[in-house]
């Protein structure tokens, strides 16, 4: 349901769009309903796999000279919500949009 391709340089908005409506259609299949991410933080209330998993996309792109400024933030504000810093609620989530390039919320 995810094609990695519509979101590198050059790739139309459209491709993104794409995809991700596509993963949206796979993930309404599943049984879960929630990212364990998310299970971790708001029923287990234990800290996340948000490094291992994340992470390695923000090594990869600093490698490759591209930089990933919204799964940074995002990352930090996992951490934040883990550590106690910021609850599990929307504003958490504006907190992530205001790190979005102004045409994506648009």
């Amino acid at each position: 349901g995810f094609d990695p391709a519509a979101f590198l340089p050059g790739a139309s908005d459209k491709a993104a769009v794409a995809s991700l409506d596509d993963l949206v259609v796979h993930n309404r299949k599943s049984a879960k309903t929630h990212s364990g991410i998310w299970r971790d933080l708001a029923v287990r209330k234990r800290k996340t796999e948000v490094d291992p998993q994340l992470g390695p996309i923000v090594e990869t792109g600093t490698a490759k000279g591209m930089p990933t400024p919204i799964t940074q933030r995002l990352i930090a504000l996992i951490h934040d919500v883990e550590d106690g810093r910021r609850p599990l609620a929307i504003e958490t989530l504006d907190a992530l949009a205001e790190a979005m390039p102004s045409k994506s919320h648009a």
